[in-house]
């Protein structure tokens, strides 16, 4: 899975599900990931300096819809 984690994954997928039609804008999962986790959620940890390219990273979980979106895969909310 590379150098990101399972965890960080279901935790991706976790807060899609919880979002309105399951998906979210880039600039609001920052901020939901620390009001949801109690911590934030840092890019630089997984080797990325943008979100974008962290969730570009994990194609098999969220699919990047333009320049400010993204969702799940699988949408099953």
């Amino acid at each position: 899975m590379n150098c990101l984690s399972l965890k960080l994954t279901l935790q991706v997928v976790e807060l899609l599900r919880h979002a309105p039609e399951c998906s979210m804008m880039f600039n609001k999962f920052i901020p939901a990931y620390h009001h949801h986790y109690g911590h934030q959620c840092r890019v630089a940890d997984y080797g990325f300096t943008k979100l974008i390219e962290l969730f570009e990273a994990i194609p098999h979980v969220a699919k990047v819809r333009g320049q400010s979106y993204f969702e799940p895969l699988n949408k099953t909310c």
